[in-house]
């Protein structure tokens, strides 16, 4: 991977820079009660600086979701010819719980105010809903554009399989403390993609009792066989 450059490299540190001048004002002071000037204040930046980043104080909250769904569109957008859309979508769900866990692990001790706040401020909680939905809808699209034989519903079932997996394990691990979010992650991955390829793959012409990709703890990937489907109660 390539490493950012040094303009890259400061822009990213300014964002860091207002996440998390906000979220101490935001715990100090409120959300509804917190301006974005003092959010642009406490960064030591210009307001001007502030929407060039962000456009809202919605989107500072939500920041590190942002980076999530950018990587994962990225990798639908540069997947290699051939590629099973099972094997790019796995990843790209993994690099998005990646990209969110790290920048979650940036600012670890915000973990349970975005908790806190996602649960007492309503128009937080309304925007997470809105979000959640149109990050689905996206990597939705992308998938179904990447791969036409995937048709829209397909795409957005098994979009939501796996991006619901990623989210609510991470709702429930902020919430318990979990020690290691990234290994709960891959495992919550790994679950869903049990349940998903046995649709996704058959419309590619690939046999749903084959293999699935897993995602080891270093962030590479092997097929591992699928169990055998118990069909003594299907109709």
């Amino acid at each position: 991977m390539t490493e950012p450059g040094l303009r890259e490299r400061k822009k990213q540190r300014t964002r860091r820079a207002l996440v998390d001048a906000a979220m101490r004002l935001f715990d100090e002071q409120g959300y509804d009660e917190t301006s974005v000037a003092a959010i642009a204040a406490a960064a030591e930046v210009s307001t001007r600086t502030f929407f060039t980043h962000f456009p809202t104080k919605d989107d500072v909250f939500f920041a590190s979701n942002d980076e999530g769904i950018d990587a994962a569109l990225g990798v639908l957008a540069t997947r290699a010819a051939g590629e099973r859309p099972l094997d790019v979508l796995v990843r790209a769900v993994e690099r998005m719980s990646v990209a969110h866990s790290a920048a979650l692990a940036h600012a670890a001790e915000f973990g349970p105010l975005r908790l806190r706040l996602l649960n007492s401020v309503p128009a937080l909680r309304a925007r997470a809903v809105h979000r959640f939905a149109d990050a689905q809808q996206r990597l939705a699209d992308a998938l179904h554009d990447a791969y036409p034989e995937v048709d829209r519903v397909t795409a957005s079932a098994t979009v939501g399989a796996l991006v619901g997996a990623v989210v609510s394990t991470t709702l429930s691990g902020l919430a318990a403390h979990e020690p290691d979010l990234p290994d709960a992650l891959r495992r919550a991955i790994d679950v869903a993609v049990q349940g998903v390829a046995v649709t996704l793959d058959p419309l590619c012409g690939r046999d749903a009792t084959d293999t699935v990709p897993t995602v080891r703890a270093n962030g590479e990937h092997r097929d591992t066989a699928l169990p055998p489907r118990d069909t003594t109660t299907m109709p």
